[in-house]
Order: structure tokens, then C-alpha cells, then sequence
């Protein structure tokens, strides 16, 4: 369980760089008012790491909830953590739709809306699971 506790952690910065580039990405679209072929790759990669985020996660929560008895108290924090991440993995696979407007500014509108939805959700659930004090020293540097 440890080697998929570092790979479900490590996949979580991956994760975070491909939605930020895709919300990038998607301004950059916008501005240009003209596509950028890597972003596709970049948003399909996204759908990907975060879904294998996702069994990943699962399996450690399967694996402590045995572990607790199934004391959903005892695992509140990581049951939070799940249910956020499910609903960040919808957003994220809405993202490659946003393709299919009809427009490249339709298309692009949609990417930064989706990639903020995504990102704040990911924060969300990520920053909850441990606490905002855990986190800081990460970001004071």
C-alpha cells in the first residue's frame, strides 16, 4: 500500500500542472482566437492521470476502510477527499467536450471554465483532507 500511496500523491502534481495548462492553454486559445494543437493532447492527458488518480485513491480507500472496520467516522477527512475527487473527475472529463463547440472561442470559454471548476475542486479536496497548516509550507516555499 505504500507504493500506491507515493504513486496516488506524485499523480497529484501531475494532475495540478495538466489543469493549469489546460486553463492556460484555454486563455491563450482565447486571446489568439486561434488553437493550439498540443492543448488537445494536454486535456485528454489530464482525463487520464486524473482517472488513474481516481482507481488509485479508490483502492486506498477501500484498503483503510477495511483496516477502520468501516468506521466512517474514523475516515471522514479521506471519504471527503473521495466524493470531492469524484466530482472533480466529471469536470475533468467534460473537458475534452469543450472541443466540440463550434467556435475556437466557444471552445476556449469553455476550457477555462471547466479547468477553474476542476482546479478548485481539486484544491479543494486536496487541501481538506489534510488541513490548510499542512499545506502552507508547500506554498510559503
Amino acid at each position: 500500500m505504500e507504493t500506491i500511496l507515493l504513486i496516488h500523491g506524485s499523480l497529484r502534481w501531475i494532475v495540478a500542472v495538466l489543469l493549469i495548462a489546460t486553463l492556460i492553454g484555454g486563455i491563450i486559445v482565447f486571446l489568439r482566437k486561434s488553437t493550439i494543437p498540443i492543448l488537445r493532447w494536454i486535456v485528454l492527458s489530464g482525463v487520464i492521470v486524473t482517472s488513474l488518480q481516481l482507481v488509485l485513491g479508490g483502492i486506498l480507500l477501500i484498503y483503510d476502510s477495511i483496516q477502520a472496520n468501516w468506521d466512517m467516522k474514523a475516515l471522514r477527512y479521506q471519504y471527503e477527499h473521495a466524493f470531492g475527487m469524484v466530482i472533480a473527475l466529471g469536470v475533468v472529463h467534460l473537458l475534452p467536450r469543450a472541443f466540440r463547440a463550434p467556435t475556437v472561442q466557444q471552445q476556449s470559454i469553455r476550457l477555462i471554465g471547466l479547468a477553474i471548476v476542476a482546479i478548485a475542486l481539486v484544491g479543494w479536496s486536496v487541501i481538506r483532507l489534510r488541513g490548510l497548516s499542512y499545506w502552507l509550507p508547500f506554498i510559503a516555499g
